[in-house]
């Protein structure tokens, strides 16, 4: 089954991409020794290159208009059950009709702050005020902003029933809603740790249900400071297991059941976690840092020292050293680094982590990921599997230039463009002329038959005429043949002959059929 691709950039245009299946290669011919050295052709000579893809753009190109996230929009449309929401850096929030990239919804939900001089005012990250995080529950638009302002917009033409909350933090960088339970919300940033809303709260100040502690201080007794990048919630079904990145290298596992703090922090590398994606059914995550690399994790491995993989006793990987709430003390598994995912040469902005899409575009069978980024490319890549050694391979299966900066990323999986009905409709018919049995007409056999019995009589006569001629000509010279002169070709043999005769005949079948 085909899978459509839909990518934000930095410049406000959405772009729609296919991919087009590629040709195959020619099989290599072995080159011959020759005497002539070989053409050198010049670094500067033009080369085409097929492209790989088909993009369509939605939108025109303003940078005032860029894109900071998009999600699955389940509005109830006349003519669409499913859009592509984007969120740009204007405060504008749209909704599009997912095939033919018509806006059907727009809302303006902030008015970026302006400094006296007129210009945008910065904080101390020097961005402008931002989403952190769009998602639509049911036709209703979540949104939230880097100043702390959560809300809830019914998508009509009336916008009746809008629910706004201030959670009185600045700073943030990140929030997720639960898919399940959307009443609540996950917000995280700049020395805001880890924070759980319930918008349905009935209480008269609006206070997080929950509110993660920091970690203890390091081996120098100095407090580690907070900077939470990005948030999944780790369960699409339960909500009490979160995912964070934080700036200062981190990964962290929260159990809202367990403790306030992590029951799992992992240090990885040296550079702030940009991005986080949970890979379904899997105790592994995906994520990205902001040199562009990805690195694979498996949340199971043993805590404190170098041990076997449950999955692969004869994998060992050492594993980090932390300290866990009671309940995962003994925990079997916890925490190592699988491996990672090379080609991206800038910030990975967005990952998708679903099923696994060929070099055509095609679903297949496994687990996939999708990445875009700041060095313009959208990759596809392998997921490699735990389970097997040898099948852990993370292989690049396709990549696109899309010309811009590429701030955010979905995909289409459930998309069908008539090419898998077009396959299915084709064996039916195929089937069909099979199972057909294969009828002439008695008067055309009839013809058939007397025309291959007279071609017969006439070969005969042919060859028996040419045979007495042969007789006649032997019999009138009884002269010695004149000998052959040296370097001469003597005359056409018999084999030529009999060449030359049967094309003969088959003219002249054929001139008999038409």
């Amino acid at each position: 089954m085909p899978v459509r691709f839909y990518t934000g950039d930095e410049v406000g245009l959405v772009k729609v991409v296919t991919l087009i299946e590629p040709k195959p290669k020619p099989a290599a011919k072995k080159q011959k020794l020759e005497e002539k050295p070989k053409k050198i052709i010049p670094k500067t000579a033009d080369v085409e290159i097929e492209p790989n893809a088909n993009v369509t753009n939605w939108g025109s190109i303003q940078k005032s208009e860029a894109i900071s996230d998009m999600t699955w929009g389940f509005a109830d449309f006349a003519d669409s059950k499913k859009q592509v929401v984007v969120g740009r850096q204007s405060g504008i929030v749209q909704y599009y009709h997912a095939d033919n990239g018509s806006v059907l919804f727009e809302k303006k939900v902030f008015t970026p702050a302006l400094t006296q001089n007129g210009k945008l005012k910065m904080n101390q990250h020097r961005k402008a005020e931002h989403f952190v995080g769009i998602q639509d529950a049911s036709g209703k638009l979540i949104t939230c902003t880097d100043t702390g302002s959560l809300r809830y917009t019914p998508v009509d033409s009336n916008n009746t029933g809008e629910i706004v909350k201030d959670l009185k933090q600045e700073l943030l960088c990140r929030m997720k809603v639960h898919k399940a339970n959307p009443n609540l919300v996950a917000t995280g940033g700049d020395e805001r740790d880890l924070c759980i809303w319930d918008v349905n709260s009935s209480s008269e100040k609006f206070e997080p249900k929950w509110a993660a502690k920091n970690i203890k201080h390091d081996v120098l007794d100095m407090r580690v400071p907070i900077w939470v990048t990005d948030i999944q919630w780790f369960d699409p079904v339960d909500p009490s297991k979160l995912v964070v990145g934080t700036g200062h290298h981190h990964i962290r596992l929260y159990d809202t059941r367990a403790a306030r703090r992590p029951v799992l922090n992992l240090e990885i590398g040296e550079l702030p976690v940009r991005s986080i994606a949970v890979i379904p059914g899997r105790q592994e995550l995906i994520f990205s840092d902001t040199s562009g690399l990805l690195l694979h994790v498996d949340l199971r491995y043993p805590v404190g020292s170098t041990s076997s993989h449950p999955d692969n006793p004869s994998m060992t990987t050492k594993a980090a050293k932390t300290k866990d709430a009671k309940q995962y003390a003994n925990a079997p598994t916890h925490g190592a680094l699988l491996g990672s995912y090379r080609g991206s040469t800038g910030t990975v902005t967005s990952i998708h982590v679903g099923k696994s899409i060929n070099a055509a575009g095609m679903l297949g069978e496994g687990i996939g990921m999708v990445t875009v980024g700041i060095d313009r490319m959208m990759r596809i890549f392998d997921v490699a599997d735990s389970k097997n050694t040898k099948g852990m391979v993370r292989k690049e299966n396709q990549k696109v230039y899309l010309k811009t900066r590429l701030t955010a990323l979905l995909v289409d999986e459930d998309w069908d463009d008539g090419r898998s009905k077009g396959e299915d409709e084709q064996e039916d018919e195929d089937e069909m002329w099979d199972e057909m049995q294969s009828v002439k007409d008695e008067d055309s056999e009839h013809e058939e038959i007397a025309w291959d019995e007279n071609q017969e009589e006439e070969e005969a006569s042919e060859d028996d005429s040419d045979e007495s001629e042969e007789e006649s000509k032997s019999e009138e010279s009884d002269a010695p043949p004149p000998p052959k002169k040296k370097g001469m070709v003597s005359k056409k043999n018999a084999q030529t002959k009999r060449i030359e005769k049967k094309s003969q005949k088959i003219l002249n079948g054929r001139k008999r059929l038409r």
